[in-house]
Parts: C-alpha cells; sequence; structure tokens
C-alpha cells in the first residue's frame, strides 16, 4: 500500500510540476541532444557565471532522469547566483527538490522545498507558496505522512 502511494505522490508531482516547467519544450527524442548543446554552452562560458545556463542544464538532466549530474549542475547554479531576486534563487530550489523528489531522495528534498517556501513567504509570494505547500505535500505524502501532507495542501489551496 506505501508503495502504490509513493509511486502516485510521484506522478502527481511530475504531473504538478509539468505545468510550471522552465522547459516545456523538451522532446524525449531530441533530449540527448540538447543536453549535449546546453554543455557545449556552458562549456563556452568564458568567465564561468552564467547561472541560467547552468539551470537549463539542470532542468535538461532531470528530465533525462540524470539525477546525480543534475545535482551538481543545480549546486553549480546556486554558486552563481549572486544577489539575484530572490524568488529566482527559489525557483532554483524549487526545481533541485523536484529532482530529489523524482530520484526517490525524499530526505534531502524536503529541506530543500522548504526553503524554497520561506523565500517565496518572505516575498509575499502567494502563487509560488502554494506551489512549495503543493510540493511539500506530494513529498510528505510519499513519505506516508498523511496528516502533515493533508495540512500542507490544504495551505496550499489557500495561497492559489
Amino acid at each position: 500500500r506505501a508503495p502504490i502511494r509513493f509511486a502516485l505522490a510521484l506522478l502527481m508531482l511530475a504531473a504538478y510540476s509539468r505545468g510550471f516547467a522552465q522547459y516545456a519544450d523538451v522532446d524525449p527524442q531530441t533530449l540527448p541532444a540538447q543536453i549535449a548543446s546546453q554543455e557545449l554552452v556552458v562549456q563556452a562560458e568564458t568567465n564561468d557565471k552564467d547561472w541560467r545556463a547552468w539551470l537549463k542544464l539542470a532542468v535538461l538532466l532531470q528530465d533525462a532522469g540524470s539525477y546525480r549530474e543534475s545535482e551538481d549542475a543545480y549546486r553549480k547554479t546556486i554558486t552563481l547566483l549572486r544577489a539575484p531576486d530572490p524568488l529566482t534563487v527559489a525557483d532554483v530550489f524549487d526545481h533541485m527538490g523536484t529532482m530529489y523528489v523524482a530520484s526517490g531522495q525524499l530526505s534531502k528534498a524536503e529541506p530543500v522545498e522548504r526553503h524554497a517556501l520561506v523565500i517565496r513567504e518572505n516575498q509575499h509570494d502567494k502563487l509560488g507558496a502554494g506551489v512549495s505547500h503543493m510540493h511539500l505535500a506530494m513529498l510528505l505524502l510519499g513519505q506516508n505522512s498523511l496528516q502533515s501532507a493533508a495540512a500542507e495542501a490544504q495551505i496550499g489551496r489557500a495561497h492559489v
């Protein structure tokens, strides 16, 4: 019963987060070529300061299921974010959290998702906070914390 709930939570999270996908033009048939192209872009950066290029690479690697490489690219993105818009930082942490969920690393996902939530709440981003609460609800559902998941979902619904 627990594995079914976990699988359902992952499917719901994937479907829910797809609506917020940053790169909706990803085609599974061309994904390897897109990754190779983005790796060339990242390598060609002379100043190695383009966090957007690293974020795109991280998301593409996540879509391809290359979670270890995706995590490395997310970490590089985060190190390159120097005093940007806080909501951009929240989005990066949220992407990283969904990557951890998709790869089954739930213990790593929760603090990252909560960090994104705190940033969004501090910035009074109601929609973003609602997304964070829903991601946390799916994560908690996957951890079989049904009451906590229901509470997060209820808070998320109030924001959206």
